[in-house]
């Protein structure tokens, strides 16, 4: 999404690694699940012109040995975040309790986001400046 960090390059090197890669697809019913995705070719525009997996994708249960990447429009000092108002990655940790690490800009840190008793908190946050070949200023 625009003003959020872009992950190609993690998703790239992810899948150069031979890592296993799962990536979000939102339901009409405000469902959020994850599928297993081995590469861009099993990608298509979905919702909101976002890049998800194809009907193909074999559905995917996060565990707690996995990491979720959460992007966001910015987050607190306390682990909060701001999304796009949609409760999609909230509902979804609710039912699948995993470590997480927010990505976002350095100037999208704020001292203290409104939140809601349903709000999920993450378990990490990185700021940096997300540049080819790298990460400067995290």
């Amino acid at each position: 999404m625009p003003h959020e960090v872009d992950t190609w390059e993690i998703l790239d090197n992810a899948w150069a690694d031979g890592r296993r890669v799962a990536l979000p697809r939102c339901g009409k019913d405000g469902k959020m699940d994850f599928f297993l995705v081995s590469g861009r070719a099993e990608l298509t525009v979905g919702k909101w012109n976002i890049s998800e997996p194809n009907d193909l994708c074999p559905l995917y249960v996060p565990d707690a040995d996995d990491l979720c990447l959460v992007p966001g429009l910015a987050f607190d000092f306390e682990g909060f975040r701001l999304g796009h108002g949609g409760g999609y990655y909230d509902r979804c940790l609710a039912r699948h309790p995993i470590p997480t690490l927010g990505l976002c800009y350095p100037d999208c840190r704020v001292q203290r986001l409104p939140r809601e008793a349903f709000d999920i908190r993450i378990s990490s946050v990185l700021f940096g400046t997300f540049l080819q070949g790298g990460v400067e200023n995290a």
